[in-house]
């Protein structure tokens, strides 16, 4: 007997469950079985049943398809049915791909369309489109396998299915390539579902003693007309309980959409509508639950007896007065009441319904975070697990949850702002497991340019790291190898020959290049060396530079290096090779395991995983027979079209939030739930029907299903399983211009059911600007005022200070004063710290080195120099050009650095640069032979050293003068540089002493560069010199103490055209406070202070220009730039 159960509650339902189970019908070791569609539905009654009884055990859960063909599996014989059906959808793709490729379906005149996709005009065959081609024949066969199964006898028979004319005419080569197709599948494999089906109900009569005692079928909104039959059928000799959710108490079935009303009133020419609504029911009903409906209907016309569990409210004036909106919306689906026949609908509005609008995902997310604490907060007795949020998809938003909520294995860090635990279903293996996302990048190899950033993501895995022991400190050493080593991409000169097809391309920045200089650096010495012997054409050709920056045992880490990169380029060639499914199980089993050692704590179960994968390949193809060679490509598609299916068996009531795609039949009660992102286009999902889908070319039938209509009757599901608060969210605002975005037209039907039944104010406002009253704006930022006030103000603390009014920041930290240095202090770190206080604060007050922090890795080659490279080079060219000695070498070391284009421009670039260092060296070499004296001084307790270079022949041998210089254009350190050395050299001489400074004018456009001096005249005393110092040494004193302006870049800015008799300037002065801004803040020509990462740590904002701090710079700056001669 066929026993159906309906019930507008799941909790109801699972009571009954528990009674029929607790007449047992079989043995007490015979388990029962229970049918469902999901796996989190199976897990939820086992929580039930447990939870009710005390334990819940000696069940089966199969699915309703595996059910059936096991049943028929005993009924007509293991020797005739095999365990696993060969017209499963993995098995029929590759016994479609055989017959696709097969002589018999290529000759066959109505393919043509089927086979020039895959073959094109050339006729050479694309493998992986007609791999994918099959897998979508599979996945149309199977469906009609479910829903056509009268097609395929008839073309079994060598009939037509087909029986509308038009479609006929349009459809019939598809039918008649697609019936050949499967009139050879059933010549291959005879018993496929559909006949043994039609065999196992034939043989249910005889075999009575073979059927399992009783069978239930829980929570199952839909079945295919011919396994509604099967259950019918074997409900005649055992008995079959049925289970299912049903929304509505009366009788449904005739129930029309308003689409559907609106469409007969137009054919019929009908004018008043109204009358037609009087008998409309519930509109949400009608709307959302067509798929249930007809559900039902097929249910009204199968023999079985009704035990009915409708929770139906006893008072009803009662349930209205205590109700909550939520509640009284369910009653009215329950009853098929419609709310909006009150001419004016009294105003009935609470919490229990909340719709939210927002700008973006991560701002959904946030808000549902605060309202979350809030339940919670109000509601002693809700727990986690109490709460489930439900999404299109849920990839869209879980980066968003990751960020905001916390995950069972993050440990709660006791903030102010407490973090909601949760877990989240339903994610793709590839985006969720970043194991297996690289395992599918290593067979993208051959395809791949072998970037740094590549191959340096791969190192940062911890499994890969376990495998070739690499450890997470020894990284930022291989980060700045491969910098030094000017490694960019490619592995070596024939792949760069390949992927550019120029054979011009030389081996420069790869990978091969690049470790070799390492290597034989490493064996060379401890300085840079020109190897000249390596094969090649001309001399530059022939020459390397080898690098010695690995020292000692950091010799095993290159090796580590070394060996991944080989082991990278062998199977780069082994994964080019054609093979079979056996052979490339054994294969990627292998590439799996010569990478990675996962850890068995936390990624073993993606390893796992990806086994798994792995062995279903051959598997599917042996239960196939698919012998023939198959190609990296289609290997690439099958595995990662299994790595993107959800993985819907964990993360699913795990205790914790729970977060989940929205699935079919997985509608489980919950006391809050929560529906993101009801976009518009967005939600009900689409599906696009391919071109040779028959079914889509048919008229519907009923209990065919589709995208949109299991959507819509999920949306149903949820509304009717929330037991105490239901939320819905969506972006209604474009977070790029605030124009405004429209829900989903499901939500917009709801609105509109709470709009003109109980009053509510949600599609159209009395004040624009404020928006409609019960709908929940929230706004674009988090840390906006509107955040923290409301229905649901926000929780977090640590956005308030930004939305708070508050004072400018000041930079008063105010460290003690160090200890005199006992050893001589170097006047060069002076000179550094006056060009930037705040850097040399931070290192060595704070220990804050934020240059250490990015190394500047990249994956293209450069196509240009850059200036620190041109004045390194500059200057190698005039120090040996001082010393007498060729530049040659200079050049050639720079230009088998790798840090240069490998370009003719380059030798340009070095003509230039090398007239610039003569120009700066002719300049230095007029004045004659330079000696250096290294001096240390006493100043305050300070010992000062510094190397000071005295001209030997001066004009005036009572005045000594000091010769400094840069093959550069003169900054503001320069000037200070040559003025500390100036007071130096005075101190050390005891006499007025001359100064000069020679470096190179960086010409306007059109003009030649030339050499340029400045000069400190002989006019200080040793006396003067020395207090002047001690002022330098006394800021410099104060700079380490606390943040502090006195950069030499604003000195210059202020005093840099100062004359002798010049006043402070004027602070008030728009003039001057554009110079100090434009210092700072730069603009598009100039690059200014906040540019540097110490100084925009210490003044995000442009400090203010005062009294104190132009004082402070005028002390030292106004008597250098009054004193400062320049002389062309």
């Amino acid at each position: 007997m066929l026993t159906v159960y309906p019930a507008n509650r799941l909790e109801d339902l699972a009571l009954l469950v528990q009674a029929v189970l607790a007449q047992r019908q079989g043995g007490v070791l015979q388990p029962d079985t229970v049918l469902v569609e999901s796996k989190g539905m199976q897990h939820w009654l086992n929580l039930e049943l447990a939870s009710s009884q005390g334990i819940s055990m000696n069940l089966e859960f199969p699915m309703p398809s595996r059910f059936i063909w096991d049943l028929a599996r005993n009924l007509l014989g293991q020797e005739s049915v095999p365990k696993q059906s060969n017209y499963r959808r993995e098995v029929l793709a590759w016994r479609l791909d055989q017959l696709l490729a097969s002589a018999e379906f290529l000759q066959l005149a109505e393919a043509e369309q089927a086979t020039h996709y895959w073959l094109g005009e050339t006729g050479q065959p694309d493998r992986l489109k007609r791999f994918q081609l099959a897998t979508k024949l599979a996945d149309i066969f199977e469906q009609y396998m479910m829903f056509r199964p009268d097609w395929l006898m008839k073309w079994q028979a060598g009939e037509s299915a087909i029986v509308d004319a038009l479609v006929a005419s349009q459809g019939q080569h598809t039918e008649r390539w697609q019936r050949w197709l499967w009139c050879a599948l059933v010549a291959q494999e005879p018993n496929h579902p559909v006949h043994l089906q039609q065999l196992a109900i034939e043989a249910i009569p005889a075999n009575v003693s073979k059927l399992p005692k009783q069978v239930l079928i829980f929570a199952i909104n839909t079945l295919a007309p011919q396994t509604l039959a099967f259950f019918e059928a074997l409900a005649e000799h055992t008995q079959v309980h049925l289970f299912h959710l049903n929304p509505c108490v009366t009788f449904w079935g005739d129930l029309k959409s308003d689409k559907l009303l609106a469409k007969q009133q137009r054919e019929q020419q009908v004018l008043s509508w109204t009358d037609e609504q009087s008998d409309l029911g519930n509109p949400l009903l009608a709307n959302l639950g067509q798929q249930g409906k007809e559900f039902f209907n097929a249910l009204q016309g199968v023999k079985s007896y009704e035990i009915s569990a409708f929770d139906e409210p006893a008072n009803k004036t009662e349930r209205e007065i205590t109700a909550s909106v939520l509640n009284c919306v369910q009653r009215d689906i329950l009853l098929l009441q419609d709310a909006r026949a009150a001419e004016v609908p009294p105003r009935f509005v609470d919490d229990s319904v909340v719709i939210s609008t927002a700008h973006s995902a991560l701002r959904e997310v946030q808000t549902l975070h605060d309202y979350l604490l809030h339940q919670f907060q109000n509601k002693p007795d809700l727990k986690p697990q109490d709460v489930l949020v439900m999404c299109p998809a849920i990839e869209d938003y879980a980066p968003y949850i990751d960020a905001v909520f916390r995950r069972p294995w993050d440990k709660a860090d006791g903030s102010a702002s407490p973090k909601l635990p949760c877990s989240i279903a339903d994610r793709t293996l590839l985006d969720a497991e970043p194991l297996i996302a690289v395992f599918c990048e290593l067979l993208q190899l051959p395809d791949s340019r072998f970037e740094v950033s590549k191959i340096l993501d791969y190192l940062r895995l911890p499994a890969l790291q376990a495998k070739f022991g690499f450890s997470h400190d020894e990284l930022t050493l291989v980060e700045w190898w491969l910098k030094e080593a000017a490694i960019h991409w490619g592995r070596d000169q024939e792949h760069k020959r390949t992927i550019t097809q120029q054979d011009a391309s030389s081996e420069t920045y790869t990978w091969q290049w690049g470790l070799s200089r390492l290597l034989l650096g490493f064996a060379q010495g401890d300085s840079f060396y020109i190897d000249r012997n390596s094969a090649g054409g001309d001399e530059g050709q022939r020459c390397r530079l080898l690098l010695p920056h690995v020292e000692g045992q950091q010799a095993v880490l290159l090796g580590r290096l070394m060996q991944l990169l080989e082991r990278l380029q062998w199977h780069t060639a082994e994964l080019l090779k054609s093979r079979t499914a056996e052979q490339w199980q054994v294969y990627l089993l292998g590439l799996k395991e010569s990478f990675f050692a996962p850890d068995a704590s936390n990624e073993q179960d993606a390893s796992d995983l990806i086994s798994q994968v792995i062995n279903s390949l051959a598997e599917y193809t042996a239960q196939a027979d698919y012998g023939d060679k198959i190609e990296l490509a289609v290997i690439r598609h099958y595995l990662n079209h299994h790595f993107t299916q959800p993985d819907g068996g964990n993360h699913f009531l795990t205790g914790q939030i729970t977060f989940c795609s929205m699935v079919p039949m997985r509608s489980i009660p919950f006391k809050v739930i929560a529906v993101l992102g009801l976009n518009d286009g967005q939600f009900p999902r689409q599906s696009t029907p391919l071109s040779f889908d028959l079914m889509s070319q048919q008229p519907r039938r009923s209990g065919d299903r589709s995208r949109r209509g299991d959507d819509r009757y999920l949306f149903l599901e949820a509304l009717i399983s929330a037991r105490e608060t239901l939320y819905l969210s969506y972006q209604g605002r474009n977070i790029r211009n605030n124009s405004e975005r429209q829900p989903s037209l499901i939500l917009k039907e709801l609105m509109d059911y709470l709009e003109r039944g109980y009053g509510w104010q949600l599609l159209e406002a009395d004040d624009e600007a404020q928006g409609p009253a019960d709908l929940l704006q929230q706004s674009l930022h988090p840390f906006s005022r509107d955040s923290y006030q409301g229905r649901f103000p926000s929780f977090d603390p640590g956005w308030t200070r930004l939305q708070q009014p508050g004072a400018l920041r000041e930079n008063q930290l105010q460290l003690p004063a160090l200890e005199l240095p006992v050893e001589p202090v170097a006047l060069s770190t002076i000179i550094k710290g006056f060009d930037n206080p705040l850097k040399q604060f931070a290192e060595q007050r704070l220990a804050l080195r934020f240059n250490e922090l990015a190394l500047g890795l990249e994956d293209p080659e450069p196509f240009a120099s850059d200036s620190l490279q041109a004045y390194l080079i500059r200057e190698a060219f005039a120090q040996q050009m001082l010393a007498g000695q060729s530049t040659e070498e200079v050049k050639l070391l720079h230009s088998l650095s790798g840090h240069l284009p490998e370009s003719p421009i380059t030798d340009a670039l070095f003509d230039e640069w090398q007239q610039q260092a003569q120009l700066y060296s002719d300049k230095l070499t007029q004045f004659g032979e330079i000696t250096t004296e290294a001096v240390n001084i006493e100043i305050d307790g300070i010992t000062l050293s510094a190397d000071l270079s005295w001209r030997q022949h001066v004009d005036d041998a009572n005045c000594p003068e000091l010769l400094l210089g840069r093959p550069a254009s003169r900054k503001a350190k320069d000037e200070i540089g040559l003025r500390l050395h100036h007071l130096v050299a005075t101190v050390v001489r005891d006499q007025p002493c001359q100064s000069r400074g020679v470096f190179l004018h960086t010409p306007n456009r059109g003009k030649s560069w030339s050499a340029r001096q400045a000069v400190f005249a002989a006019t200080l005393s040793p006396q003067e010199a020395r207090a002047e110092l001690s002022n330098w040494l006394s800021y410099w004193q104060q700079s380490l103490t606390t943040p502090s302006l006195l950069h030499g870049g604003l000195g210059k800015t202020l005093f840099g055209k100062a004359s002798a008799e010049q006043p402070l300037p004027d602070v008030e002065d728009l003039t001057v406070q554009q110079l100090w801004r434009k210092t700072i803040a730069g603009d598009d020509n100039v690059r200014g202070l906040m540019a540097d990462d110490y100084f925009q740590w210490f003044y995000p904002l442009v400090p203010p220009l005062d009294e104190r701090v132009v004082r402070s710079l005028a002390d030292l700056y106004l008597p250098l730039y009054q004193q400062l001669q320049e002389v062309k």
